[in-house]
């Protein structure tokens, strides 16, 4: 997609000067909050993304330790369970 005439004059009914500054914006003050308080910001976080975080980091070290042994040639699963993951991906994909 290529736009190549991008006069924002007439988009929804707004000039290019109607908003010239940042004065006038009033709870807002400078610091962009100054009707909410001046204290910073805070997040809390769920149970379930903390058990996902988690899970996330757990599944990045075990990636890694992976890919060291992979490197190193220190990794050999056996081969039955690797034939049988096969079949297992193979059988769910065809349905």
């Amino acid at each position: 997609m290529k736009i190549g005439d991008l006069n924002a004059g007439g988009l929804n009914g707004l000039s290019t000067g109607s908003v010239a500054s940042s004065q006038g914006l009033g709870a807002y003050a400078r610091g962009g909050r100054g009707g909410y308080g001046s204290g910073p910001d805070q997040v809390q976080l769920s149970g379930a993304s903390r058990v996902a975080s988690s899970a996330i980091a757990a599944h990045t070290a075990r990636l890694a330790q992976l890919k060291t042994l992979v490197a190193s040639g220190g990794y050999n699963p056996p081969a039955e369970a690797i034939s049988k993951a096969i079949l297992v991906e193979a059988l769910s994909r065809g349905s």
